[in-house]
């Protein structure tokens, strides 16, 4: 499970169908899956797990960037300019990843029916998903339900 939950991290897939996309276009991202209609944001400040995997991953590759020029004494400002473009853009390339990657994660923690420890999606279920008609808004769901299949406490009150 971990592999399909990660390949569909990759891809920028739902994490719950594996069939639709995280993002519209640029920085935007769908509200839920075009596909299943999972709500992507489970619950105010979700997004925090994505951020802490953005920022580990840039000074992961600051350190990797600017050590090897460091070790063979380049100069100063050769390695300042390797972190500093490191720094500015790493977070906005892995952006997409950072947060396909934290579902990834939640539904590691999180199982829920479609995709557990013991069952996921079969090909079957896959392949009617799929062929839904497009032209109607994708199937609802109430976050509270939602909350419930993977276990959370939300109900909805601020």
């Amino acid at each position: 499970m971990t592999g399909l939950l990660l390949w569909r991290a990759i891809r920028l897939r739902c994490e719950r169908c594996g069939v639709g996309r995280l993002f519209r276009h640029g920085y935007t991202m769908y509200e839920s899956c075009p596909a299943c209609g999972w709500v992507f944001e489970r619950e105010q400040g979700y997004w925090t797990g994505s951020m802490a995997i953005n920022l580990t991953v840039t000074e992961l590759l600051i350190v990797i960037g600017i050590f090897p020029p460091m070790l063979a004494r380049a100069p100063l400002p050769l390695t300042i300019g390797i972190g500093l473009a490191l720094a500015i853009l790493t977070p906005l390339l892995f952006f997409f990843h950072s947060r396909a990657l934290w579902m990834a994660v939640d539904f590691m923690l999180h199982p829920t029916p479609l995709v557990s420890a013991t069952s996921i999606m079969t090909v079957d279920e896959l392949r009617a998903l799929v062929s839904r008609p497009a032209s109607g808004p994708a199937q609802t769901f109430d976050v509270d339900q939602q909350q419930g299949d993977i276990g959370g406490g939300h109900t909805g009150d601020a």
